[in-house]
Parts: structure tokens; C-alpha cells; sequence
């Protein structure tokens, strides 16, 4: 479902009568707003961790091919044109520039840039943006969010910040320590009128990240990689 949000219109003056709103209301209305803002970027922050563990993955499963293009000065470019096809973070060519680019995309070339060129040559290796991408690439970012946000009438109270506290524990790699260790309990520092939406906003960010059985979900820790250099498979 995405991130699940409380419609609040009395937190702006042109979505509500200002005159009538009161200090409370505008108080829980705001603090709903850092919240809900706190989701979306969570949710960019997952997308910037998954493009760093997937940055340059063809190099890796394209290696020979890579080589063959490297040795040739890259006077021959078969690997390199699929590199780019590829990898989203490449915007040499115009017609291989993905198109729904984002900001996180934008992002990625230029940490790509920065590592690169000083590793290399001790130098930021900048590569130009035109403005036209700049302006697509935010429209974007804008849309990635728009289609992972559902506006509900009736959220229970507390339920977006169960869904926060969710992915805050996998943040802090302690997944799922929050709701207690039969995994349908909130914790005491949740006031009791918002325990059971609490409850909800948690199992639906449990769900969406582990998967419909999430409540037996078990975490541990396993080597990525023996000192012998074979990977493990559980």
C-alpha cells in the first residue's frame, strides 16, 4: 500500500478556515506533518541505500566483457553502451538516459564522480547536468513519492507513528524490538489511547518490508563472504 498518511487540512491556510483552527489542533497537525515528512524520506534514504549496493553491478557480471572494451582504449564499446543502458546513473549518452531519472540517480553520479576522480587522479571528476534533466529528474522524484502515498479519512491515532518507530528499528538494525518480543504489544511509552493504532501502523510497515509473515520472522547474523572467498548461500 506505501506510506499511509492522516488527511490534515488544517495544518495550511489555504486548505482550511485559519480563523477556526485552535493552538492544539494546528499543534497535532503539525507534528502529523514531521512525521509524514519523516516517511518520505525515509523511504528516498531506502532507495539511495539500494542504488549504493547496486552502483556499478556490470562491471562485476560483465567483467570480461568490461575488459575486452577497457583493453581496447574503449575504441570498441559494447559493454560500455550497456553499462550506460543499465546503470541509471550515467547520463553521457541523451537517448540512454532513463526516463523516469531521479534525484536519486542525480545524486549517484555525483558521489560516483567524487570517488572516482579522487581515487584516480586526486581530482572531483565533474561531469555537466544539463538543466532540462535537472527539471525532469525532479518532476520525478516528486512523482516516485506521489505513488507510494495513500491519504486516509480515518488512520487511528497513532498509527503513523507505529509505522515510523517500524522503520526506525530496521534503521538502527534492531528490527522489529519495538513491539515487543510476541510481536503484538506496544510499548509503554505509547500513551494507551494510541496503542492499537500504533499496533497497525507497525504491522503494516512489518509487513511491508519482511512480508505477510513477519511476526516469525528471525534475524541474525550470517557471513557475506568466507576467508576463502566463496560466498554463502543461507
Amino acid at each position: 500500500m506505501g506510506i499511509v498518511i492522516n488527511k490534515s487540512p488544517t495544518a495550511d491556510t489555504r486548505t482550511c478556515d485559519w480563523s477556526k483552527v485552535t493552538e492544539e489542533e494546528l499543534l497535532r497537525a503539525s507534528r502529523q506533518h514531521i512525521a509524514d515528512v519523516g516517511h518520505g524520506m525515509r523511504l528516498l534514504a531506502e532507495k539511495l541505500v539500494q542504488a549504493a549496493d547496486n552502483h556499478d553491478h556490470t562491471k562485476i557480471s560483465g567483467a570480461t566483457e568490461f575488459h575486452a572494451d577497457f583493453k581496447s582504449g574503449f575504441s570498441q564499446t559494447a559493454w560500455w553502451v550497456a553499462h550506460q543502458r543499465e546503470e541509471r546513473h550515467h547520463f553521457n549518452t541523451p537517448e540512454l538516459i532513463q526516463d523516469d531519472v531521479n534525484l536519486i540517480d542525480v545524486l549517484e553520479q555525483i558521489v560516483d564522480g567524487v570517488m572516482a576522480g579522487m581515487a584516480r587522479s586526486g581530482k572531483y571528476r565533474r561531469e555537466p547536468v544539463s538543466s532540462e534533466l535537472l527539471q525532469k529528474a525532479y518532476a520525478n522524484t516528486a512523482k516516485l513519492l506521489l505513488e507510494n502515498v495513500v491519504v486516509s479519512d480515518n488512520m487511528p491515532d497513532g498509527f503513523s507513528r507505529g509505522y515510523s518507530d517500524c522503520t526506525q528499528d530496521a534503521a538502527e538494525n534492531t528490527p522489529l524490538s519495538s513491539i515487543g518480543k510476541d510481536r503484538n504489544s506496544a510499548p509503554e511509552r505509547i500513551p494507551e489511547c494510541q496503542r492499537a493504532g500504533w499496533l497497525k501502523g507497525y504491522a503494516h510497515r512489518a509487513a511491508e518490508m519482511y512480508g505477510s509473515s513477519w511476526k516469525t520472522a528471525q534475524f541474525g547474523w550470517a557471513p557475506v563472504m568466507t576467508i576463502d572467498g566463496t560466498h554463502e548461500t543461507a
